[in-house]
């Protein structure tokens, strides 16, 4: 009986453990989504506003997101300074940072 118990408990902490996890998780995507959300209205605004969309796709990186947000953050960076900028430099170096994390 009380292995039973003990093992009901085990079973109740993992859960607790991985709804936990899964919640921030969530919680971590809400904030890179906004971000997102925010980079591409100023986009897509007219007139563009590239400043402050490029300066909100740069406010992911302080936060250390996982590599695929990281590597896609960087795709789109490079791809929006690449087309609306003369900085091809920049745009080359995040568009270079991007493939390797999207390798691993």
């Amino acid at each position: 009986m009380a292995a039973q118990a003990a093992a009901a408990a085990q079973a109740a902490a993992a859960a607790q453990a991985a709804a936990a996890q899964a919640a921030q998780a969530e919680a971590a995507e809400s904030w890179y989504l906004a971000l997102l959300g925010f980079a591409e209205h100023f986009r897509t605004s007219s007139p563009p506003k590239i400043r402050l969309c490029v300066h909100c796709l740069q406010a992911v990186f302080p936060f250390k997101p996982p590599q695929r947000i990281e590597a896609r953050t960087h795709l789109q960076l490079g791809s929006v300074l690449y087309h609306h900028t003369k900085n091809s430099e920049q745009a080359r170096s995040h568009l270079e940072k991007a493939v390797p994390l999207y390798a691993r």
